[in-house]
């Protein structure tokens, strides 16, 4: 079952091989933040099904990927400001990821504070940009690309907010609960990507009387 969360960030890559007209800006960051999570996440399961520690793969993923997703909803915003502002969030993001990781983690088990930071950040830039395109979109909400994506976005940053420290928290408890925990991530992933490859593959409508 936990594969199937990896499994389902091919979605979106899928949508875009199907898609007629080219891929927009951000969809094609999208793209390739769906690319590179795929990418590191079967490296993570070979590491796994070989029995050995993958906890440090997550702490060089989690940066990129949030940098990537990030870039790709900064090309969304309605203003300039809140363009840059994202965008300014990826070099803090960094910054601070490198102070935590030193600091406090260890890259030997599950993230208490680094990898819940990040998740909250994107999570929070998600839902930024679903409400302040929402507010002022003219079209049909259910036709917009990037009304699919930054909510399957909110929903797959949403579980790494509280799953990473639970993880850590739980280990020593019972590692049966860490392994269906992440199971039900699994299924929340394959819910968001589902989502995310229908804003891939969805044309943009104009509200009438535009061109």
């Amino acid at each position: 079952m936990a594969y199937a969360g990896i499994v389902a960030q091919a979605l979106p890559l899928i949508s875009a091989a199907a898609r007629k007209p080219p891929l927009t800006r951000p969809l094609r960051w999208v793209v390739i933040w769906s690319a590179v999570l795929l990418g590191f996440d079967f490296i993570v399961a070979g590491f796994a099904l070989a029995n050995r520690n993958n906890h440090f793969l997550s702490y060089l993923l989690t940066p990129v990927g949030t940098a990537l997703a990030l870039w790709a909803l900064a090309l969304w915003q309605v203003s300039e400001r809140s363009t840059l502002i994202l965008r300014l969030l990826i070099p803090v993001l960094a910054g601070v990821w490198i102070v935590l990781v030193l600091a406090i983690e260890s890259i030997r088990t599950f993230s208490l504070l680094a990898q819940p930071l990040a998740g909250l950040l994107l999570l929070g830039a998600a839902i930024w940009t679903l409400l302040t395109r929402a507010i002022r979109e003219e079209g049909r909400l259910p036709d917009q690309d990037w009304l699919w994506v930054t909510f399957g976005i909110a929903i797959y940053s949403a579980t790494s907010v509280a799953l990473p420290p639970l993880g850590h928290l739980l280990l020593d408890v019972s590692r049966d609960l860490v392994i269906r925990a992440y199971e039900g991530k699994a299924l929340i992933d394959v819910l968001a990507f589902a989502l995310i490859a229908r804003g891939v593959i969805v044309r943009p409508q104009l509200a009438p009387g535009r061109s």
